[in-house]
């Protein structure tokens, strides 16, 4: 079990430094480095319009100062690979719980 100590929302409003407001999947605030992470989940990635999307989305986040990987991590998923619990524990160990 993974010990998770901070705050979360669930598709909550984020404005971004262009002023565009998004509703990433969770917004997830790490209170003892008072820093943002989101986390993305991307579960039709077998179709090409969603995926672009999707990667459009990533580049968005980068452009207005979101590092992927520091700031931004997230899961995926197609019909023949489901996510799992395992590469779930995988990203938010790499956010650091």
């Amino acid at each position: 079990m993974l010990d998770i100590n901070a705050v979360y929302r669930y598709e909550n409003a984020l404005i971004l430094k262009n002023g565009k407001v998004v509703y990433p999947d969770f917004t997830v605030l790490l209170p003892e480095e008072k820093r943002l992470v989101i986390i993305e989940h991307f579960g039709r990635m077998d179709d090409p319009q969603y995926a672009m999307r999707n990667m459009r989305k990533l580049q968005e986040y980068a452009e207005n100062g979101f590092i992927p990987g520091r700031d931004v991590f997230f899961t995926m998923e197609t019909k023949a690979q489901p996510l799992t619990s395992t590469q779930i524990k995988a990203v938010l160990r790499k956010i650091g719980f």
